[in-house]
């Protein structure tokens, strides 16, 4: 296990998460079933964790890399047990392969995400405002190591960029907000399978004096975090 000084900096802060409305608005499906509102709320709450998990690590992974990034330093802050290698013929793709706890111990996870810049402009970084990274999720698993409860993503992420910089721009004091749009299938610890949607703003920003990582979800006028379980018939 691998960890950079801003890595090990961050690992003993603590993150605060303001929960996102919910919006009730069901996700198309041939067949589906309801759920009662406090499974709903909860499960809510389980796939919340487990995206913006998800982001962070791919923000993490693509900021160290320089040649998408558009960092000039050497600095990383490569997220542990995920092996990044490129993708042939693109070289604004990376393969993430996850196999093993995050660098808190606080999720084991094993899968893979296909992640592709989408620049702003021609020649454009991820740390330019606007850019994008399109995230391909396949059969990744993230189980919290406290409770032994999982999750299994395929589907895909958007996040974007909104007012520029990077993961490691955080502790230089800058706040970073990313628009974050998800159409996943998730499998519960139950088995049960559920079709969804999400859509959310993340605003994050490091506060040395307080040596506190302030971490929040806000919702934009799209806003929706809603899953319908699939059915077999």
């Amino acid at each position: 296990m691998r960890t950079s000084k801003i890595a090990a900096f961050i690992m003993g802060t603590t993150i605060f998460i303001n929960s996102c409305k919910h919006k009730s608005d069901p996700v198309p499906s041939t067949n589906t079933t309801s759920t009662p509102q406090s499974s709903q709320t909860s499960d809510q709450s389980v796939v919340n964790d487990a995206t913006s998990h998800v982001a962070d690590e791919t923000n993490k992974a693509v900021s160290s890399d320089n040649s998408l990034s558009g960092r000039l330093d050497a600095t990383t802050d490569l997220p542990c047990n995920v092996v990044v290698t490129t993708v042939a013929g693109d070289a604004y793709s990376r393969k993430l392969t996850f196999n093993g706890p995050d660098c808190n111990g606080t999720y084991n996870r094993t899968g893979v995400a296909i992640v592709k810049l989408v620049p702003a402009s021609v020649g454009g970084k991820w740390k330019d405002a606007g850019s994008k990274l399109v995230i391909t999720l396949q059969d990744l698993k993230i189980v919290e190591i406290s409770s032994s409860n999982y999750v299994i993503l395929n589907g895909s992420q958007t996040i974007t960029n909104i007012n520029g910089g990077n993961w490691l721009s955080l502790i230089l004091g800058q706040q970073l907000n990313e628009r974050v749009r998800g159409n996943y299938n998730v499998t519960f610890s139950n088995n049960t399978v559920r079709a969804w949607q999400e859509a959310k703003v993340r605003s994050l920003q490091f506060t040395a004096s307080t040596t506190s990582f302030k971490y929040t979800l806000n919702g934009d006028s799209t806003l929706a975090s809603t899953g319908t379980e699939l059915v077999s018939d």
